[in-house]
């Protein structure tokens, strides 16, 4: 009775994880037989545990009576073991999916192990989740764009710090509090971070990851100025960034929510330093090329205004803090009036962020 008792302990936990992962996994790539293929993998798998309990229940009913026939005893086991063999086998379903996901789906190539990938489901924080995605597509002019989008919205799930630190490791990146898998609608946010931020920041952060998706489905993530394209590499990635957050803050404030805080602070600042040079059609401007990767607009704009080769000098700046001394110094010697251009709540949020450094948590 005890190794019985053993078999139904641990295929019980086992679909309970299989569940759960199954559940995670779903949302993450955005192709409905994909999803369909989970939830038919995980019903299987309770159906299999409920048969499992009740094959359990007959086997204790039998080896506790004093008319145990061992014939039925053994009938009960070969039962239970069928069973565990129909939760092995949807186990490896589900996980199978996982890593067929996991190697089909680019931005997913680095996921953790199937083991470890848990969603924290903080309810308080997914609540906010149609207002972000709301204030996204505020931002997208393009109908065909926008119609995309919305075909398959974005799916947030928050992660917890195990499952960032293996991510990290995974793919050797600066410490992250959100992450937007590239080629899926799914974005997943960091749980202990945002415990300690406040609802602005929650949804300013799930803002900037739906702008890295809609920049995906616009131009796929590629900074084109005329024909060939940059692309996104170490030495572009921070003005995607801080172009990114530049643009998730001024939507979010726009929409009432206010962030303290204001991450990517140099690259921000770079940002606005080209959006403020390039005047009242500035914002427009960069929020276009954003989507779209077209930045050949903006790259002759920028050199009108600043003198030719501005941009692709611009682009060839390695980080935030570079590519601001190099504005200012343009700006400077185009005698232009940039007093005011720090003015903003953004601007002086980044600052106060790089005075006083990123919050602890």
């Amino acid at each position: 009775m005890p190794q019985l008792e053993r078999k139904v302990e641990s295929a019980t936990e086992a679909v309970g994880e299989l569940a759960a992962h199954a559940a995670a996994m779903g949302p993450m790539v955005p192709k409905g037989d994909v999803r369909a293929d989970v939830a038919q993998s995980t019903g299987s798998a309770m159906e299999a545990v409920a048969g499992l309990a009740e094959h359990a229940e007959k086997v204790r009913e039998t080896i506790y009576s004093e008319k145990a026939p061992k014939p039925a005893v053994d009938a009960h086991e070969r039962e239970i073991s069928i069973v565990v063999s129909d939760i092995e086998d949807a186990e490896f379903d589900s996980a199978d999916l996982f890593y067929w996901a996991r190697d089909t789906v680019p931005g997913a190539a680095q996921m953790p192990e199937y083991s470890v990938y848990m969603t924290d489901p903080h309810p308080e924080f997914t609540q906010f989740t149609k207002e972000a995605i709301n204030i996204a597509v505020g931002l997208i002019d393009d109908a065909e764009l926008r119609e995309r989008f919305l075909a398959n919205p974005p799916v947030v799930t928050f992660e917890n710090e195990a499952f960032f630190s293996l991510y990290l490791q995974a793919t050797a990146a600066p410490v992250a509090v959100g992450i937007y898998l590239v080629d899926s609608n799914h974005m997943i946010m960091r749980s202990e971070y945002f415990e300690h931020r406040t609802d602005a920041e929650v949804i300013e952060g799930m803002v900037h990851e739906m702008v890295h998706y809609a920049s995906f489905l616009g131009g796929g993530m590629d900074i084109r100025r005329k024909v060939e394209p940059v692309g996104v590499t170490e030495a572009t990635v921070w003005f995607i960034e801080g172009l990114t957050e530049l643009t998730s803050q001024l939507a979010a404030r726009e929409s009432g929510r206010v962030p303290e805080n204001v991450p990517y602070s140099y690259e921000v600042i770079a940002c606005n330093y080209i959006m403020m040079a390039l005047g009242k059609d500035g914002r427009g401007m960069l929020e276009d090329a954003c989507l779209s990767g077209d930045y050949g607009t903006i790259a002759d704009a920028l050199d009108k205004e600043l003198g030719r080769g501005t941009f692709d000098g611009f682009m060839e700046m390695q980080n935030g803090a570079e590519a601001v001394a190099y504005l200012e110094k343009i700006v400077q010697e185009a005698g232009i009036d940039s007093s005011s251009w720090m003015d903003s709540p953004v601007m002086l949020g980044a600052r106060r962020r790089i005075e006083e450094g990123p919050p602890k948590w």
